[in-house]
């Protein structure tokens, strides 16, 4: 970025060729507004595109995957456990509340996130924010947004998914989907 009397003027990137110049600039634009609370005129990015043959091969993405979800009650209490795999590897957690319905999308949420932090091998890198239920183009859906604590600093990470009878599962996937798109920047963090 290249800024004149506190204003960007301009922003040169260089990108693949699997999205559109203007898709590209809109991106551009959207993340500098959203990151940098900076909105800029699309006219100031200017976009370089690689050609298919000087692409690196993509890289296999590291996933954390549901395995199993498992639900128990006992007296007034219920438990949710989550089993999460990477690669062969899994790791579970189980997390206990009250029985109540609404308690249950937050304790699958809860235990997928612990399973993560298990995976990662510290403790406290992640506050469950939210955990609902929604309607959204007549399916049921759960989203949930989870706080990760970095450098002194917190990012609010939205994950959802279908509820395809099991909202259970549906809240365990979406903490997954909100974890797994920063999961190679969390991999620094790994013990």
């Amino acid at each position: 970025m290249v800024y004149e009397n506190g204003a960007v003027v301009e922003i040169h990137v260089l990108a693949d060729g699997t999205r559109s110049p203007k898709q590209v600039v809109r991106d551009i634009e959207s993340a500098v507004l959203v990151k940098l609370g900076i909105a800029i005129d699309h006219k100031c990015v200017s976009v370089a595109q690689l050609s298919s043959d000087e692409v690196a091969p993509p890289v296999n993405e590291l996933r954390l995957k549901l395995a199993r979800v498992g639900y128990f009650i006992s007296g007034s209490e219920s438990s949710v456990s989550i089993t999460i795999s990477v690669d062969e590897e899994l790791f579970e957690a189980t997390v206990t509340g009250p029985k109540l319905n609404h308690s249950r999308l937050r304790l699958a949420a809860k235990a997928t996130l612990m399973a993560m932090e298990k995976y990662l091998g510290k403790e406290n890198m992640f506050t469950l924010s939210d955990a609902s239920k929604i309607n959204i183009a007549g399916h049921n859906a759960v989203i949930t947004a989870v706080s990760f604590f970095r450098d002194s600093r917190e990012d609010v990470l939205l994950g959802a998914a279908l509820a395809h009878g099991d909202e259970l599962e549906a809240a365990a996937k979406s903490t997954l989907d909100a974890i797994n798109r920063r999961l190679v920047f969390m991999e620094a963090y790994k013990n």
